[in-house]
Formats: C-alpha cells, sequence, structure tokens
C-alpha cells in the first residue's frame, strides 16, 4: 500500500505492535485476518495523511511564459459517457442478482461483493464447500441465460 519497502516493513511493525496492544478488543468470533489487516489499512491511511506530498500551486506559470500555466490539470477519471454506462450495467446487473433464487443470489453476492473465499462462504451458510461451488456455477449459468435473454429482448425490441 506504501510503495516503499522499507517504510513497509516500519509498518508492518508498527502494526503488529497495535494488534498485541489492542489484543483485548479483538472479537474472537471474527476472523483474525480481517481484523489485523483493518490495523495494516488505518496505519497506512494514516501514513499517507502524515506524508506531506509536494505541491505546486496551479496559478504558477513557467518563467517568461505568463500566459501559460506550468501544471495543466487532465482529469484521468472517467467521462460521464463512461460513469452512466457504467451505472446504468450495475443496475441492469442488480436486477439480474435479484431474479436469482435466494440460494444462488447468496453465494454470487458474497463471493463477488464481500470477497469471500469458498470455504469462508461455506462457514458462513454451515453447507458443504462443494454445495458452495455448485451453487456459484449455476448462479454464474442462471445469469449468463438471463444477460443472452435480455440482449436477444433488447435487439429485437430496437428493430
Amino acid at each position: 500500500m506504501v510503495g516503499h519497502r522499507e517504510e513497509a516493513r516500519d509498518l508492518a511493525q508498527e502494526v503488529f505492535i497495535r494488534a498485541f496492544r489492542s489484543l483485548h478488543r479483538y472479537d474472537p468470533g471474527r476472523p483474525f485476518s480481517s481484523w489485523i489487516f483493518k490495523i495494516a489499512s488505518n496505519l497506512c491511511i494514516d501514513y499517507y495523511r502524515k506524508k506531506r506530498l509536494p505541491t505546486v500551486s496551479i496559478h504558477d506559470t513557467f518563467e517568461g511564459e505568463e500566459d501559460r500555466p506550468r501544471v495543466e490539470l487532465v482529469d484521468a477519471g472517467p467521462t460521464p459517457d463512461e460513469i452512466f454506462q457504467s451505472r446504468s450495467q450495475r443496475d441492469r446487473l442488480e436486477v439480474l442478482l435479484q431474479s436469482l433464487p435466494p440460494r444462488y443470489r447468496v453465494v454470487v453476492l458474497l463471493r463477488h461483493k464481500e470477497d469471500m473465499s469458498y470455504e469462508e462462504i461455506a462457514n458462513e451458510l454451515d453447507v458443504p464447500i462443494g454445495t458452495v461451488k455448485a451453487r456459484l456455477h449455476r448462479a454464474h449459468r442462471l445469469l449468463r441465460t438471463k444477460l443472452s435473454e435480455a440482449d436477444a429482448d433488447e435487439a429485437e425490441s430496437a428493430q
């Protein structure tokens, strides 16, 4: 997260120091890895807040060229069209997810939205790991089918 080996090592030591000092606040009912990761990510965020980055005024100009700014600001983010398309795709996927039976919807959400492993999902739902894999496979197949049907309907209505 910090991009520098030595700083990362220092922060890693600090993570374990903070974890040790806060061990009384750890809930054994939750995964230890999530708890320690949260401490690490918060520490990295604090590191970036404290780190002073070099700044340049947007009003500075090149010497002798008063009209030309020293820095040209370019927005590297998505364009409004890309944002709209992304939102409409997300909304479309949300509608398709809601149309799935609950047992399939929950495994898709846990796997792809919560980024849980098969083992974590199996533990969470109290089902065998094979059941998780089968439900996820069936859910993906159902989503593909529903998506192709929706595309066919759109193409037909456009004609």
